[in-house]
């Protein structure tokens, strides 16, 4: 409990940090730029969290109390979800006001909507399959062989993929248009919907 107050003391401190210094930040040491960079690390993992807990799209329909939160997300560790939540605030993300709990940030607001699924997959592959990437990468380099992460997240790479699909979509079935292939491949491109356009 008494580390969630620290960091979300530091994470207040480090959102108002432009301030300092005039926001001159490259005259700032490397150490505090690191820290700072810590922020947005931190709030993607809070994002992907309140993803996957339901917490976005509870707090979406109406304001809601810990204790409310915790029996309609089925969460049995109040005190880590108190914590959870004040993490939340600190990033500024949630806020409390007499004791109900509601969305605050952009991202937070724009993450439970109903027709961002694409963006919520991705802040769920960032953590669920980048980061595992990252964290085998340098027994990789080493020689290690190359870990088996599609087992597990390939529904949600798929689900992320088509962020792009509005951009993408008009250019492959213009090249489609030009070129008039008589084969495509399709390897790794998500859920396969590019191969529709391309048809």
């Amino acid at each position: 409990m008494a580390m969630s107050h620290s960091l979300a003391h530091w994470l207040r401190v480090l959102r108002q940090a432009p301030a300092f210094g005039g926001g001159r930040w490259r005259r700032l040491p490397g150490a505090l730029l690191a820290w700072r960079d810590a922020v947005p690390f931190v709030r993607l993992h809070f994002l992907a969290v309140a993803t996957d807990l339901g917490l976005l799209e509870e707090l979406r329909h109406r304001p809601a109390t810990a204790d409310q939160l915790s029996d309609r997300l089925a969460i049995g560790n109040q005190a880590l979800l108190g914590a959870f939540l004040r993490l939340g605030a600190a990033l500024g993300e949630l806020r409390c006001r007499a004791g109900r709990w509601s969305l605050r940030g952009r991202r937070s607001n724009t993450l439970a909507d109903p027709e961002a699924d694409t963006m919520r997959a991705m802040v769920q592959e960032a953590i669920r399959y980048d980061a595992a990437v990252y964290a085998g990468l340098a027994a990789h380099l080493r020689g290690a062989p190359p870990g088996h992460y599609l087992g597990t997240t390939g529904a949600v790479i798929a689900r992320a993929s088509r962020l792009v699909e509005p951009v993408l979509a008009p250019w492959l079935r213009s090249l489609v248009a030009e070129r008039r292939p008589r084969r495509i491949l399709d390897v790794g491109c998500g859920t396969g919907a590019y191969l529709v356009h391309a048809a």
